[in-house]
């Protein structure tokens, strides 16, 4: 089998192959099967699969009403699919593995929807959430709604909203347990 790529592609490629000390071939291979596993998520859950500046544009132009509805609709579907795959495993998820798994899946090597993020828990138990994106303002509002009743839902903790700071480019949202 071969494979044609432009010479900044396979510069690209040369030099993740040093940086990992792996072959080219097997960064290659890792690729299309990460690729693979995507687009047949995508395509068995129904998914549209939408790059950062697109997402950014269209949330420019919803009022901040709407982003709140949109994100507590989000919530309330991944709520019921997480609630439905944990059942049909019989799991009990704790906060601490749903937002090791919210981070790993938001963060930059996944779907990358931010640059940096991590979460902290407080004396009294707590979660303090915190990271920077570079999309805009409303994705900001956008995860808050989505964390807040995601959150809430599934494990009690509620948002403290004069604990929270949003802006452009940045997310700190405070949930304390009830």
């Amino acid at each position: 089998m071969s494979l044609r790529m432009d010479n900044e592609m396979y510069k690209e490629l040369d030099e993740l192959s040093k940086k990992y000390e792996v072959n080219k071939s097997q960064i290659l291979k890792q690729a299309f099967e990460e690729w693979d596993s995507i687009k047949k998520h995508a395509l068995e859950e129904n998914l549209i699969i939408v790059g950062r500046p697109f997402l950014g544009k269209l949330l420019t132009h919803i009022e901040p009403q709407q982003i709140e509805e949109l994100s507590k609709f989000t919530a309330k579907n991944l709520g019921a699919k997480i609630r439905f795959q944990l059942i049909d495993k019989d799991v009990n998820i704790e906060i601490t593995r749903f937002l090791d798994f919210f981070i790993e899946g938001s963060g930059k090597k996944s779907f990358a929807w931010f640059n940096n993020i991590s979460y902290k828990f407080t004396e009294d138990e707590d979660v303090i959430l915190f990271g920077n994106h570079s999309v805009n303002h409303n994705f900001s509002l956008y995860v808050k709604g989505l964390l807040k009743h995601l959150i809430l839902d599934l494990f009690d903790y509620q948002l403290r909203e004069e604990d929270c700071r949003i802006s452009t480019n940045t997310i700190h949202l405070f949930f304390e347990k009830l």
